[in-house]
């Protein structure tokens, strides 16, 4: 199988390849990007595209050398969905001060009553 289809790869990349100077742009990101010379046009289309987003990418114009891309999310798409573990609050025990001295307080000045004056 792989006798068979190896040439007819290397064949059709051939084909595919320009051999003029192509300018692709991505207007939205003012991406610039030229194809090097014997490059397939998806290849620097799919680069391009890299440079521009994380999605994929379509042409949607071309004028003489120059494609221009846009960025193409297929309605099929769902964004990967990730899963981030709780953080990790630490919080201290309280610390509880118990006092085992169970003295009243001393008063140092005494109450006293005294007997009224007689007159």
């Amino acid at each position: 199988m792989k006798r068979i289809l190896l040439p007819f790869f290397l064949f059709a990349s051939a084909v595919s390849a320009h051999p003029e100077p192509i300018l692709i742009r991505h207007p939205q990101a003012e991406v610039n990007y030229y194809c090097p010379y014997g490059q397939p046009l998806q290849h620097c289309i799919d680069i391009a595209c890299c440079y521009a987003t994380q999605y994929g990418c379509r042409v949607i114009a071309q004028n003489q050398n120059t494609y221009f891309i846009e960025t193409y999310i297929p309605p099929s798409y769902v964004p990967p969905v990730v899963i981030l573990p709780s953080p990790v609050v630490y919080m201290p025990s309280p610390i509880f001060w118990f006092n085992f001295n169970r003295q009243q307080p001393q008063n140092n000045h005494h109450d006293y009553r005294h007997r009224p004056r007689r007159r």
